[in-house]
Parts: C-alpha cells; sequence; structure tokens
C-alpha cells in the first residue's frame, strides 16, 4: 500500500516506482504502427533492424504501451486495480499507472478535471523486444491556485522516467498539467 502525502507541499518531489507487466513485444509494437500508420522497418523487418539498430526496436513514442498494467495478475492476486467502482470503499490499491502521482494528486486535492497543456519528452536508450521498463513516477512542481475560463485549479508536471532491465535510461516524459473544477 502507498502512503500518499497528506499536505500539499509533501507532494512535489513525491514519487512511485514500479515495474511494468507488460514486456516489449511484436505484437504490441504492431498495434502501435497500424495506429499511426508508421511503416520504419527498424519497428517490423528483422533484417533490416539488424543491419541498423541491432534488431528490431519500438517507437520511442510508445512507451505508455509498455507501461500498462493488468487490473488482476497472478502476480499479485490479492489486489485489483478497481475501475469499476464495484470493490469495497475500503479497497484502495495503487492506481498503478505511468502517471500515478498525477492521479493520486488530483484525487488528493479534489480536482475533478484536467487538460494537459504540453508534453516534453527525452528519448536515450531504444527499446529492445523482452524488455521489460521500470516506470518511475513523480509530481515536479506545483503551482498556485488560481482561476481561469475553464475553473479554478492549479498547474502540475508530472515526471514520467522509464528505464529498461538493465537500469539503462529509456526515456524521460513531462506532462504539464491544469487541473480544475469547473465553475458553477
Amino acid at each position: 500500500m502507498i502512503n500518499y502525502p497528506t499536505k500539499l507541499e509533501d507532494w512535489e518531489g513525491f514519487e512511485i516506482e514500479r515495474v511494468s507487466e507488460v514486456k516489449v513485444e511484436q505484437s504490441l509494437i504492431d498495434a502501435w504502427l497500424e495506429a499511426v500508420r508508421d511503416g520504419n522497418p527498424l519497428y517490423w523487418n528483422e533484417e533490416v533492424a539488424k543491419a541498423i539498430a541491432g534488431g528490431i526496436v519500438a517507437p520511442t513514442p510508445s512507451t505508455l504501451t509498455y507501461a500498462a498494467t493488468y487490473r488482476w495478475s497472478p502476480r499479485r492476486p490479492d489486489e485489483i486495480w478497481d475501475v469499476h467502482g464495484v470493490e469495497s470503499p475500503a479497497f484502495r490499491p495503487a492506481v498503478r499507472m505511468p502517471m500515478e502521482t498525477h492521479f493520486a494528486l488530483k484525487d488528493s486535492t479534489g480536482l475533478k478535471e484536467g487538460i494537459v497543456g504540453g508534453i516534453d519528452a527525452e528519448y536515450y536508450e531504444p527499446m529492445r523486444l523482452g524488455d521489460r521498463l521500470t516506470i518511475v513516477s513523480r509530481i515536479v512542481g506545483i503551482g498556485e491556485l488560481r482561476t481561469n475560463k475553464l475553473g479554478t485549479g492549479r498547474n502540475w508536471t508530472n515526471e514520467v522516467r522509464y528505464t529498461n532491465q538493465d537500469g539503462r535510461l529509456v526515456s524521460i516524459e513531462r506532462y504539464k498539467f491544469f487541473c480544475y473544477n469547473r465553475g458553477a
């Protein structure tokens, strides 16, 4: 069970680390390629990919694909991720999402709505078939309460770092949010 901060000022720097339950695999790469119609042979052609990159690599912006988790897993049989609100209110497992800290902070502040104002991404080591990512999600900045046309809320930034099973940095993504409650 994760102990979330109880004071707003303690959220800045708060982080959650977990290992993905999903490995980088060709079928997920293929689904990504279909969705974005990307025919880059580095992602599907073994001969070309081996000659250029030492083997097939996953598209760099697809990190979220490999950070997925299952609602239930034999690796944690007593834990169910209740996305439908059918479990007992006393049962509150970790959200287990790439931006766990963002969703937990949203819940903690009572800010129901949210928009992404920007995403910055840095890519380092390519994701290769069989890689299993470790995801570290943390809040790196929280703004003051303010009101705009959307409502009253705060800006914050959620940083997500992905490393592979060898501890090599794969990518860093920073999501800039404005989370708010609509005006009456």
